[in-house]
């Protein structure tokens, strides 16, 4: 019993987490210049011949923290799935870190390439 309430806390915690990661992410200014375009589209928009493009690199810096806010949202869903024993669903929900671990990946490159 103790065990599942510490469980139900840390799923608490990580999803809280995760949602003001999003929140972060989604409700803070992006780039004064690109009116009606997201932050994926203004850091994908960079090239490699104008190095140190702050603007550009604040959108990969929120494309990671969506990525890893998404990670918690994940990772909290699949472990309440675990413990309502849905095991396929609770893997097929883990399956979706592959997603947020891209996200990371992408991010990272978009800020290498806006600061390089």
């Amino acid at each position: 019993m103790i065990r599942e309430r510490q469980t139900l806390r840390q799923v608490g915690i990580f999803c809280l987490l995760g949602t003001i990661l999003l929140g972060v992410t989604l409700f803070t200014p992006d780039v004064a210049q690109a009116h009606g375009t997201n932050f994926f589209v203004h850091a994908r928009r960079t090239t490699w011949h104008h190095p140190l493009d702050w603007q550009a690199a604040w959108c990969s810096v929120k494309i990671i923290i969506f990525s890893v806010g998404c990670f918690f949202i994940v990772d909290s869903l699949g472990t309440i799935f675990l413990k309502l024993e849905y095991r396929l669903l609770a893997v097929s929900v883990f399956m979706l870190h592959l997603l947020a671990g891209l996200g990371v990946l992408t991010g990272g490159y978009y800020l290498l390439k806006a600061l390089v």
